[in-house]
């Protein structure tokens, strides 16, 4: 009986799909004659179209549902938000978080009232002149996040008068504010107001946590001087170090970060990390040493030699690629988490001083595998 009603469903679909490409081609044929009932572009014409084809989705989303069950309904809400959060949270720091929540507002009815409902979900602002309708975008956030807090995405690429109106628009909501990242990749050609200026306009941030600090590696990245807004905020939990440029990561500020995300050589950045006194968590997504045992220990040793006393307080690290085991023997008496991406090589130095780690609580390992792969 059950399946010959989904058989039954099925069959409606298709004529639903069917009515509706015929409805669209109707609402998509050029306009060939003012006297052409179906071919007009006036409103009055095609709104019966439209509102046709919004009855056979209500119609369509009815029977899918029963079938295949929506999440928005089987899951719990804060499951089904959570889910929407993590799969979309990545393209914040692209620039296309809002643009995509917009589009998940377009699946039903049930979705566009869940989302537009839950004001944590559009507490991502990026401030961006590249970014379409940054003005129109910011007035949506600002009005669906409510009292959340805010996270903020701060790029060098505004001009004065953008600035000053989004600067204007935010000011009555900086004191949710908990979260903000900045772009110090301001290049050869540095805009008006520039990262530093725009800091100064926004002061003290009371509610702010953490501080990221992008600069995407580009070498010829100018570097500029945040370090007063960094003394403001001495509330500050935690302060991301994110793909830095080498000119940036010698910077005095440097040594207040917590938190470090890096695609260099972990053995090319040890004098960088003698000076993060604060770090906890290190992520280097390298692969960086090759696979010539001898030659890379004879290279970590000469790299470590240099710093005889580096000791590092992290509690997290992880890397992809052989892991630099000269680099993790110094954080033996303090890593609580270590993830590894690795290959069998990788993975048996690691078990050379695995023992070692006397507070480890958390192991992930990936193994990257090679038919001619041997231990």
């Amino acid at each position: 009986m059950k399946e010959g009603l989904n058989v039954t469903k099925l069959s409606r679909l298709k004529e639903l799909d069917e009515e509706r490409i015929q409805l669209l081609l109707m609402l998509s044929r050029p306009r060939t004659s003012v006297d052409d009932p179906i071919t007009t572009s006036s409103i009055s014409d095609t709104l019966p179209l439209k509102e046709e084809n919004n009855r056979l989705i209500d119609e369509r989303l009815k029977i899918t549902d029963s079938m295949l069950g929506d999440p928005s309904r089987l899951l719990p809400v804060e499951m089904f938000i959570h889910i929407i959060d993590s799969t979309i949270r990545d393209t914040f720091i692209a620039g296309g978080y809002i643009e995509t929540l917009l589009s998940f507002t377009l699946v039903s009815t049930r979705w566009r009232d869940v989302l537009m409902s839950t004001p944590s979900l559009w507490r991502h602002i990026c401030l961006d002149k590249d970014t379409l309708y940054v003005q129109e975008k910011l007035s949506v956030t600002l009005h669906l996040s409510g009292n959340a807090p805010l996270a903020i995405w701060l790029r060098p690429t505004l001009d004065n008068d953008n600035w000053n109106e989004i600067n204007g628009k935010l000011h009555q909501h900086y004191h949710r504010v908990t979260e903000l990242m900045v772009d110090l990749s301001e290049g050869g050609h540095v805009p008006r107001p520039g990262i530093r200026e725009i800091l100064g306009d926004i002061g003290y941030l009371s509610s702010l946590e953490r501080l990221s600090f992008v600069s995407w590696e580009h070498g010829n990245s100018r570097a500029p001087d945040i370090s007063h807004f960094i003394e403001r905020h001495p509330q500050l939990k935690e302060v991301a170090g994110i793909r830095l440029a080498d000119n940036i990561l010698k910077l005095d500020y440097m040594q207040k970060v917590t938190s470090f995300y890096s695609k260099h050589d972990p053995l090319s950045i040890i004098p960088y990390l003698d000076r993060m006194k604060r770090l906890t968590k290190v992520t280097f997504d390298d692969y960086g040493l090759d696979g010539n045992e001898t030659a890379n220990s004879d290279k970590e040793n000469m790299a470590m030699s240099q710093y005889p006393n580096l000791l590092l307080p992290w509690v997290y690290y992880s890397q992809r690629g052989p892991p630099t085991i000269s680099l993790l023997s110094r954080a033996t008496t303090t890593l609580l988490s270590l993830e590894l991406q690795t290959n069998l090589l990788g993975f048996t130095r690691l078990l050379q001083i695995i023992h070692k780690f006397q507070k480890l609580e958390d192991l992930e390992l990936g193994l990257n595998t090679h038919p001619n792969d041997t231990i």
